[in-house]
């Protein structure tokens, strides 16, 4: 053989290993590409997972106290929604056959009873006190559940691949799940069912109407004017803010900032509507009593009026209130303000109006067809009724109601806020109230 055909033999061998040497390389690459994506498909539906065992459970908790056609349905509803979600998550889970057999067999449960329920509901046929017995039953087990699958999520979260553990997910249907260990414990008790912040609702998240009603008639002001009004809401020289791009939309604003400060003023009436100051919060010296005199104290010098503290929530040394109009008769949740202070030194650090703005106007007086005696004997006989008070709530389609309020006990010893509509008689909502050190919480 020639040298020449050596060298071209050579050659060709050496491509061919660099190309074989290639495609396993982005083999690999790619495999590894899919591994991720596989990953994160499984973090994914996980997360869902956990996400309608809380729904269900929180739904099966309030099934248990509603006590009109309406409410009832809409919580059957909600069931088979939550109980469909959870059916597609598990069905992404990569789990052996049987693993969590127990898991589906429960959510196939809850669901098929919420349509018993809501056939018989549909029917005109009352809920039978075994029924009540049996959603309680689901409640409970939903709550086991939900507590497990906050501990996968845990422990997943911290690092360990379910593509690689799939023998792990097993734990969901455990009593226990020893892969988590005693360390996840205090972590999953703290963790599992984090609700939803009261500051943050009921009906806090409602903005209502498309137009600021508070603003109705108002004149716009000009920049300068904002600019003072905005410097009076932080406490700063007017020649320490900087004006920002304006926002336009339903609501126009002029926007301001300073060192660590943001704050939007309404162009129609030169309204305050924001204020939001970032800085590191110390070591708490004031209590939530003393937080709250602190808060008063700035909505008067707003010129705010006729404001009721309802709830409040602490964390991270900050304590933020919900406040709601009240003009002493009614309590009016879609006027909301919330007002967070600094526990080092009572500062202000946000301040929010947004609810009232868009809400807040001169009502005609609601329609009551029934007594508020009347409306307290539509709550559920299962729980006790503690305190009673009228208040107009929003509505999922962006209107308001006037409803009775009932702030109630349950089974087990948890507060329970019913709300009856003054004109039809019919349950509008039912939250569950949770007391804790850090304030009140809502879901």
């Amino acid at each position: 053989m020639s040298k020449r055909k050596k060298i071209q033999i050579s050659s060709i061998l050496v491509a061919t290993i660099l190309v074989l040497g290639g495609t396993t390389v982005c083999g690999y690459l790619l495999a590894g590409r899919y591994r991720m994506a596989l990953e994160y498909s499984y973090r994914r539906a996980l997360g869902d997972l956990e996400t309608s065992i809380s729904a269900m459970e929180t739904a099966l908790t309030k099934a248990r106290y509603a006590n009109t056609a309406p409410q009832q349905n809409s919580l059957a509803a909600q069931l088979l929604q939550e109980t469909s979600a959870a059916k597609s998550a598990l069905a992404v889970l990569p789990v052996k056959d049987g693993m969590l057999d127990r898991v589906s067999r429960f959510v196939a449960q809850v669901g098929d009873y919420a349509m018993t329920l809501s056939r018989k509901i549909s029917a005109g046929t009352a809920i039978s006190e075994s029924e009540y017995e049996t959603l309680a039953s689901l409640g409970q087990y939903a709550s086991e559940l939900k507590t497990e699958t906050v501990k996968a999520v845990q422990y997943f979260g911290d690092g360990q691949k379910i593509g690689d553990a799939e023998k792990l997910l097993d734990n969901l249907t455990e009593e226990k799940p020893s892969a988590l260990g005693d360390a996840f414990e205090s972590t999953a008790e703290q963790l599992a069912d984090f609700p939803t912040l009261l500051y943050d609702g009921p009906f806090s998240d409602h903005v209502g109407q498309e137009t600021p009603l508070f603003l109705t008639g108002k004149a716009e002001v000009s920049a300068e004017n904002a600019r003072r009004a905005a410097a009076s809401l932080a406490g700063l020289p007017t020649e320490a803010l900087t004006q920002e791009s304006d926002s336009t939309g339903g609501l126009p604003l002029y926007r301001f900032a300073s060192d660590g400060v943001q704050i939007s003023i309404t162009k129609a009436g030169g309204v305050p509507l924001s204020l939001l100051r970032s800085r590191k919060v110390e070591k708490a010296v004031l209590t939530e009593k003393e937080a709250l005199e602190k808060a008063n104290a700035f909505l008067s010098a707003q010129g705010i009026k006729g404001m009721q503290e309802n709830y409040y929530i602490t964390g991270n040394q900050i304590c933020t209130f919900h406040f709601v109009y009240s003009d002493g008769e009614v309590l009016y949740y879609p006027d909301l303000i919330k007002i967070s202070v600094a526990l080092d030194n009572g500062e202000i650090l946000k301040y929010e109006a947004t609810g009232y703005v868009m809400n807040h106007h001169s009502r005609d007086a609601f329609p009551a067809s029934l007594s508020i005696d009347e409306a307290e004997r539509k709550v559920s006989p299962h729980l006790e009724v503690q305190t009673r008070k009228t208040a107009v709530v929003p509505t999922p389609a962006g209107g308001e109601v006037c409803c009775y309020e009932f702030l109630c006990k349950g089974f087990a010893g948890e507060q329970v806020l019913v709300y009856i509509n003054t004109e039809t008689g019919l349950e509008e909502n039912i939250l569950i109230l949770l007391q804790s050190d850090e304030g009140t919480l809502v879901k």
